[in-house]
């Protein structure tokens, strides 16, 4: 097995560029009884087989973002909106979720644990501990400002 030290599981300096990301653009129109329409943008970026950990984890956020805030809270437009933003190993394993659940009714609760199920089944490999031990050992890169490494 390989050195956890030498493959960081989360790196110090971002390896994701949103800019180099394609998105789905989610929109939302409210017209209130004075008739003023509002409308909502929000963008969720697409993964595939290129994007690395950073991406995918920013994927889950933007995500869980955008249900939130355009409500969505039932199954088969979470299950639709999911997959809109899934490519190559991602949808073809979303899909295989999907087709050992076909006679199953797609509610919130199944559609939050087909989403574990994805995370599980791409950090499984990972052992808490390796990624503990690594945090434990890291050091401020050289390159790095105080300010930018904590957050500041």
């Amino acid at each position: 097995m390989e050195s956890i030290f030498k493959n960081p599981i989360i790196p110090l300096v971002s390896e994701y560029d949103p800019d180099d990301v394609q998105y789905i653009e989610h929109t939302l129109k409210i017209r209130d009884e004075d008739g003023r329409e509002e409308i909502s943008r929000m963008k969720v970026p697409i993964i595939s087989n290129s994007s690395n950990d950073e991406a995918f984890l920013t994927f889950l956020y933007k995500f869980g973002r955008a249900r939130k805030c355009f409500a969505w809270t039932d199954g088969p437009t979470l299950f639709r909106k999911f997959e809109l933003s899934l490519e190559g190993t991602y949808q073809r394993q979303w899909t295989r979720f999907l087709d050992d659940l076909e006679d199953v009714a797609r509610d919130e609760e199944l559609f939050d644990l087909c989403v574990a199920n994805l995370v599980n089944d791409k950090y499984e490999e990972d052992a808490w501990s390796d990624m503990v031990d690594y945090l434990r050992s890291i050091r401020k890169p050289k390159s790095l400002s105080a300010d930018r490494n904590w957050g500041k």
